[in-house]
């Protein structure tokens, strides 16, 4: 499949506001308690820490954000709404 060079963003609609509102959230958690971190050493425990703040971080990403970033990269389809409406 070909993609035209800066169009990539209509291929991945949640990179333009859910990935980047993940980040955020995942940096400010990461922040807030970096302290915690000073004790973390094996990639396990790595991998548990990032899980828990996962964990923490994407319910705080509302519907609404998902809904935009499908509607920014005009590919979301009103006739699913319900769908999303649903799952809340």
């Amino acid at each position: 499949m070909y993609v035209p060079p800066h169009c990539t963003w209509k291929c991945q609609p949640l990179d333009q506001l859910v990935n980047k509102r993940l980040k955020e959230l995942l940096r400010t958690r990461w922040i807030e308690t970096q302290n915690q971190y000073k004790n973390i050493i094996t990639e396990s425990e790595k991998r548990k820490k990032i899980i828990q703040d996962l964990k923490i971080s994407l319910p705080l990403i509302s519907s609404k954000v998902i809904e935009n970033s499908w509607k920014m990269a005009n590919i979301f389809i009103e006739e699913e709404n319900f769908m999303i409406e649903e799952l809340n």
